[in-house]
């Protein structure tokens, strides 16, 4: 492959997606793959510190920075990291599986039928949509009613609605036209806002049938979407993607610094998702044949951070002391505002957060759970880059937010990768030492990693077969031949390289589980430290949600086995599903349900886990397996302990 003969751009290939990127000097492989839309996994934002990033150049030179050699060294073949490599020529590339992100999550639906969320539990509230419509056959004025236009529509909507009604000056314009036009028959579109209802829209002719909305938990990870039939409550259509700004960074504070750091930097994380959101817009109408501009509302939840990007709201004060949001419950905007792609006059509506790190998304999974509504003290854990924890019941409210880190999400581990089609989420090893895995459903090739659930299970089978000890470290007493030396210490073989995807190993290292047993002391700590708190213990509790789709494949013994849950009757664990996305549905549905969610936040009290002299003291004893004192894991220290 010859440079191009302007020295000034050059051509970066990527064979396998059929597209080919033009960059100029200075570029790297990073920068040509997201400027065509190339998906590479990047974990540390573009830094070079996960490797997560690594290609392969066939053809073509770049200058490659490593550790050894942070100046560049010149690569014509071989494996580099797409981050720290400079394109110098026209460049063809490949990119292995393993650094791949999927266009599409493996994605089974965001509701937890057999909670009922499905059915009875959206239903908690009155059926009575955010967003409605509804025909009106107007009395043409007269000498004797003369009224002026926008008063007789006014008129005919506050006697249906019975609350306050205004429209603005777009609305208001456009009504003269429309009335005559349609012989003043026509269909207003009206939404809930702070008691009062806002005019978005008007249309000739009966047209109340048609009405959808769309319910978005906007992920740090992935953006999954239902659309609604607002008339009859049902979903529609579902579909879901991977958060875009993935590649700078796998969590908010590095995109927030990505913001900070880079001039216009706010405006490009804003754009990726709202492009995220219109793609799945398109994709939901084309699904239920209809068209966009025939939704007319949205409800968005998600953590805090990404609400302020959704919004184009810089985020930078919440990581510096005292963490603050710029807001936590955001109005209603209209579509055209921050350019979503439904009805330009749609609703926007957003639950409220709580404050910098518990966003609009518990509040959402407070609303799924129906804890708010119960007497009865429950505790709601959210599993995943922060783990969430919330305890009450209806009369109060207590939360906390624990740095989880990645790990549960296939980050932070030598072959960790997220729950795609081939990832393993579940591990068997036998006496023996021989092992059986399960992939996410729908893989239909090699394994190319392991998902959270998988390490979890592969933990808890290493710990019951006595291949690790309590602290997470490797016995080399039983001679086993999968444990072995490797590059970074101890490690077990899951997959051997020839029948992986990514010809390359699939192993658990010593490091791995440390980091591992970190995450889950995390969550079961929080959890205990607000029960601590509030002077409650375990037995108080009468029921234990667990919130977010990677809570969907976990195995509840097995969870219970390495400390991550408390060892509580299993009758008390309920999985809620995507909780987020329930909650953001419910609203999307009733009027009740949002102003319900208002209630929930303004309920909350926030407990500062760092302000806890205790946290870190029990934080340090829940790094064994399952936890240092054992009197905590009764039925691990009768069935799975010697």
């Amino acid at each position: 492959m010859k440079d191009s003969p302007n020295s000034s751009v050059f051509r970066v290939e990527f064979p396998e997606f059929d597209r080919t990127s033009i960059v100029g000097p200075g570029s790297t492989i990073m920068d040509a793959a997201q400027k065509v839309g190339v998906a590479i996994n990047s974990i540390c934002g573009g830094e070079g510190h996960c490797g997560k990033c690594r290609v392969v150049i066939e053809k073509g030179r770049v200058r490659s920075k490593t550790n050894s050699s942070p100046e560049g060294i010149e690569v014509k073949k071989g494996p580099v990291l797409a981050c720290l490599s400079e394109v110098l020529s026209d460049v063809e590339v490949t990119i292995p599986e393993e650094s791949r992100i999927d266009e599409k999550p493996n994605f089974d639906g965001c509701l937890a039928a057999a909670f009922g969320l499905s059915g009875e539990g959206l239903l908690r509230y009155p059926h009575k949509p955010l967003c409605r419509k509804k025909y009106f056959e107007l009395s043409p004025p007269s000498l004797s009613d003369n009224l002026s236009d926008f008063e007789r529509v006014k008129r005919a909507l506050i006697h249906t609605v019975g609350a306050p009604v205004y429209a603005d000056f777009g609305f208001i314009r456009a009504l003269p036209d429309l009335l005559r036009q349609s012989g003043f028959r026509t269909t207003v579109t009206f939404a809930f806002r702070e008691g009062m209802y806002e005019i978005l829209h008007g249309e000739s002719g009966d047209t109340a049938g048609i009405n959808y909305g769309i319910a978005v938990d906007v992920g740090t990870t992935t953006v999954i979407a239902n659309l609604v039939n607002l008339n009859s409550g049902k979903v529609s259509a579902s579909s879901a993607i991977y958060n875009s700004q993935i590649r700078y960074g796998e969590d908010v504070i590095t995109r927030i610094m990505y913001s900070q750091e880079n001039r216009e930097g706010l405006e490009y994380l804003h754009g990726l998702i709202i492009q995220d959101i219109n793609t799945l817009v398109g994709r939901l109408a084309v699904q239920a044949g209809i068209r966009a501009d025939e939704i007319y509302s949205m409800v968005c939840t998600g953590n805090t951070v990404m609400i302020h990007f959704l919004l184009g709201i810089t985020p930078i004060n919440i990581r510096r002391e005292p963490y603050i949001p710029v807001i936590a419950d955001p109005p209603a905007v209209h579509a055209e505002e921050i350019g979503i792609a439904i009805h330009p006059r749609g609703y926007i509506g957003f639950l409220p957060g709580f404050g910098a790190y518990v966003g609009s998304d518990i509040t959402a999974a407070i609303l799924a759970s129906g804890m708010n509504l119960e007497e009865n003290i429950n505790l709601l854990i959210d599993v995943g880059t922060n783990g969430e924890i919330v305890l009450g019941c209806r009369d109060w409210l207590i939360c906390c937010s624990a740095s989880a880190g990645p790990a549960f999400e296939g980050a932070g581990t030598a072959c960790g990768v997220r729950a795609a089609s081939g990832a393993i989420e579940k591990v068997r090893i036998s006496e023996d030492g021989s092992v059986k895995i399960g992939m996410v459903a729908g893989s239909s090739h090699k394994p190319i990693g392991i998902c959270g659930s998988g390490y979890i299970d592969l933990v808890a089978e290493l710990f019951t077969a006595g291949f690790i000890d309590r602290t997470g470290r490797f016995k080399t007493d039983n001679h086993n031949p999968r444990i072995r030396k490797g590059e970074n210490g101890l490690e077990f073989l899951l997959v051997d390289k020839k029948y992986s995807a990514t010809g390359n190993d699939i192993v658990i290292t010593e490091n791995d589980i440390i980091t591992l047993i970190r995450t889950k002391g995390s969550i079961y700590t929080a959890a205990e430290s607000i029960l601590n708190h509030v002077g409650l213990l375990w037995d108080s509790i009468d029921n234990v949600f667990i919130s977010g789709g990677f809570g969907n494949h976990l195995d509840m013994d097995r969870s219970i086995i390495i400390g991550l849950l408390p060892d509580l009757d299993r009758g008390k664990f309920h999985f809620i599903g995507n909780g987020s996305i329930a909650g953001a549905q419910m609203c999307l549905l009733s009027e009740y349900a949002l102003i319900k969610s208002k209630e929930v936040a303004q309920a909350m009290t926030y407990f500062d886990l760092s302000t806890d002299p205790l946290f870190m003291k029990e934080y340090s004893s829940s790094l064994f397996l399952p936890h240092t004192d054992l009197q905590k894991f009764p039925t691990v220290t009768v069935h799975v302990l010697p």
